[in-house]
């Protein structure tokens, strides 16, 4: 599809203008024109440029330079990416548009701030809430209450760029021990405990948000990570451990395409069991009642799934370790994950060596515990 669209007429003639000022005035112009499309009207845009070859680096620079607009790309790229899945064709654009975030969000530029409730600005506060993927929020009290006490942090990269946005953030609990549930975590404090910083041992980031799609592959994550890491060993020398508590999303819909498929990565024994379990009016008992096997399937499921799911796709990407489960850990969850969570950990040494071993090598670091479920799996199915 390649119809002629106003909008292409602004962007072909910001590339050829002599004139800066004229630049500028055409960037704006596109923009406008740009955010007044249609969806259809965008394919045929993206569709117009891939097929002249025209987009590029230097188009990107003369997009970006009036003020705010770095974050119209973002949401243009947004845009190219839902739209890729259908017209594979395009996804020639989004390399030079990807290398293009990478340098604007070089690392050198990200400013790593701590989120305080009462020195934090207020609408940096509501756009945490709004961008939080993991453990939903409904107000300033909900996040508040995962703020004010020594033993919850939260952290986020900024951008000189987008002002107050922020591109990434986690939110950590300091623990004596790793934990089996999120309400351990998220429990209002009149129904737990909070923990002395200086009794802690371990760190648990336990929710880690990207804000804006259009920064899929700009690898905020690792950088974010490792300068937590760094700022909570400095502040508390004795925490040694740094874990998730992760969901494990689409595991359901997983287990139930192997009811289907004609190779099956679960045994008849394994697909048996999760049949009781999906037929049972209690599932949650049902869950706990065969523990182990689910944890089987769990752990076959990160292992084996291609492509792999978003969380753990992000943390292994990022150098962790696959290293436990968690049985019914957010009964919230039953329908995504029969109320089941994952640990990623996170060992300071190890974390480069991951990221080869994962992206390079297609292969999965895992801790002691998995191996012994993995063998456990092979044994019973042999």
């Amino acid at each position: 599809m390649t119809a002629r669209v106003p909008v292409l007429d602004c962007y072909q003639n910001l590339l050829t203008s002599p004139s800066e000022r004229q630049c500028l005035a055409l960037a704006q112009q596109f923009m406008c024109a740009y955010e007044n499309l249609d969806r259809r009207q965008k394919i045929a845009f993206f569709s117009a440029v891939e097929t002249r070859q025209i987009w590029g680096y230097k188009g990107l620079c003369l997009l970006q330079a009036p003020p705010n607009h770095t974050m119209k790309l973002i949401q243009i790229r947004r845009d190219l990416l839902d739209i890729i899945p259908q017209y594979a064709q395009l996804k020639s654009l989004d390399t030079p548009f990807k290398n293009f975030l990478r340098i604007v969000f070089n690392r050198c530029f990200l400013k790593f701030e701590p989120i305080v409730w009462g020195r934090t600005p207020t609408s940096v506060l509501r756009k945490i809430i709004s961008y939080e993927a993991v453990h939903q929020m409904h107000s300033l009290d909900d996040l508040k209450n995962r703020l004010i006490w020594s033993d919850r942090l939260m952290y986020a990269y900024f951008h000189p760029l987008l002002g107050d946005e922020p591109l990434i953030f986690t939110e950590v609990a300091l623990m004596q021990d790793t934990p089996r549930m999120a309400q351990a975590i998220l429990a209002n404090v009149t129904d737990r405990k909070v923990s002395a910083p200086n009794i802690t041992n371990t760190a648990v980031f336990y929710s880690i948000s990207k804000s804006h799609r259009g920064l899929t592959g700009i690898r905020f994550g690792n950088l974010l990570i490792k300068q937590v890491v760094q700022t909570l060993k400095s502040a508390y020398n004795h925490i040694d451990t740094f874990i998730t508590l992760s969901p494990i999303p689409n595991l359901v819909d997983w287990v139930q395409a192997q009811f289907v498929n004609d190779k099956s990565m679960l045994s008849a024994d394994e697909l048996y069991t999760m049949r009781i379990i999906d037929n049972n009016t209690n599932k949650q008992i049902a869950v706990q009642k065969y523990a182990p096997i689910v944890k089987k399937i769990i752990a076959k499921y990160i292992m084996h799934q291609t492509p792999p799911n978003r969380v753990t796709h992000f943390h292994l990407s990022n150098g962790a370790e696959f290293n436990d489960i968690q049985i019914l850990a957010d009964t919230k969850r039953m329908d995504e994950s029969y109320g089941c969570m994952v640990n990623y950990r996170y060992h300071l040494d190890t974390i480069e060596e991951n990221i080869v071993m994962y992206l390079h090598h297609k292969k999965i670091p895992i801790s002691d515990a998995i191996c012994d479920i993995l063998q456990m799996s092979s044994q019973n199915n042999a």
